[in-house]
């Protein structure tokens, strides 16, 4: 059931949009509090990426700005989780002191689901559509009978 499964996202903030002004009581929330109805926000410039490993392989992802990300802007690293020990690094070459990094370990999101299930519709759609082409129905012989 993709409603139960647990997806780990790695998601950019802009730390002067998630703060615009001081917290009245001088305690700011907590950071599932502020990123809960966030949008993530990439830098646009600047060297960023995103590295680890998978199969004994190096993989860098680009961040600045991603080029793949879900619908809620975040990067699904889902694919480079294993059991055990992962280890990802953050290389910046340039200030990023205006954002904040954070792994979400959460169930798909409904944006996620919903855009799961037009994928899976397609695909459904693309196979009707194969079968049809390649079912032939001969109502007569192709072949003239002498």
């Amino acid at each position: 059931d993709l409603e139960q499964s647990v997806c780990v996202s790695f998601a950019c903030y802009h730390l002067p949009s998630l703060l615009p002004n001081p917290p009245e009581d001088g305690q700011p929330p907590s950071l599932e509090k502020l990123t809960i109805k966030s949008q993530c926000s990439w830098p646009t410039s600047g060297d960023l990426s995103l590295q680890t490993k998978r199969d004994g392989k190096n993989f860098i992802i680009p961040l600045a700005p991603p080029i793949f990300v879900t619908p809620d802007n975040c990067v699904d690293i889902s694919a480079f989780i294993k059991s055990g020990k992962n280890t990802f690094s953050v290389v910046q070459q340039s200030d990023m002191s205006d954002y904040v990094f954070v792994l979400h370990a959460h169930h798909p999101t409904p944006v996620q689901l919903s855009y799961l299930a037009s994928c899976r519709q397609r695909r459904e759609d693309w196979v009707k559509t194969m079968c049809a082409v390649c079912t032939s129905e001969p109502t007569k012989s192709l072949w003239r009978q002498s």
